[in-house]
């Protein structure tokens, strides 16, 4: 898992540099062409931001739905997502990865959306 949590650092440092370009750019605003793409951008890193959060939270481990429900309930995962929505993305998100790693390593395809 600790290869997926580089591959998310990454990824949120290339879009973190590409939202900085647009800002730096542009006077960024509504009306802007490039604000659907700078709000995309930042979403991305929110859902990334969380998982990284919860892969902390959970010593590297994919939690289930009802897991991260209580998480969020708590406030633990507070930092970039106070409602459990963003969470619950993010948990998609590492399922995804877990399953696409196990698929390649084992040939077997494990549900974790319990």
């Amino acid at each position: 898992m600790t290869n997926t949590r580089e591959e998310i650092r990454k990824r949120i440092r290339n879009l973190s540099n590409a939202i900085f370009e647009l800002k730096q750019a542009n006077n960024i605003n509504p009306k802007h062409g490039s604000w659907a793409l700078y709000c995309s951008y930042k979403r991305q890193v929110s859902i990334l931001l969380t998982a990284l959060r919860i892969l902390m939270y959970f010593n590297e481990g994919i939690p289930t739905k009802a897991q991260v429900k209580t998480a969020a309930s708590k406030g633990l995962l507070n930092d970039h997502c106070k409602r459990g929505k963003l969470a619950y993305k993010a948990q998609r998100m590492l399922c995804k990865i877990d399953n696409r790693l196990n698929h390649v390593i084992t040939g077997k395809h494990i549900s974790c959306a319990v």
